[in-house]
């Protein structure tokens, strides 16, 4: 793959980074306005990535929801910007207790 498109790419991801960042921070959308879907299909389980709220995945909550799916987000993490300890710890809260069901 030739520099410049490489650049063009790059350059692209950022722009939509930044973009979905903004808007994130700016979103008032509730995580369990996802919670139901319209048909017998999975749900689904959105994790903020690293320095990303979940507000920054609104575009793929949104499509997984209009296919019928049911989305369910671990909104406790915020940016998820906290170390993971290498050990299970007690007084941290356990996944199914951080997925938004209300």
């Amino acid at each position: 793959m030739k520099v410049a498109r490489r650049l063009g790419i790059w350059a692209l991801d950022y722009l939509y980074a930044v973009r979905y960042q903004v808007r994130a921070v700016f979103s008032r959308e509730r995580p369990d306005a996802f919670i139901t879907g319209s048909g017998p299909l999975a749900p689904v389980v959105l994790i903020p990535g690293i320095f990303e709220p979940w507000r920054f995945l609104l575009p793929l909550a949104r499509h997984v929801h209009a296919a019928g799916r049911p989305v369910h987000v671990i909104a406790a993490l915020g940016h998820n910007d906290r170390s993971s300890p290498r050990e299970p710890t007690p007084s941290l809260p356990t996944w199914s207790s951080m997925i938004c069901t209300t």
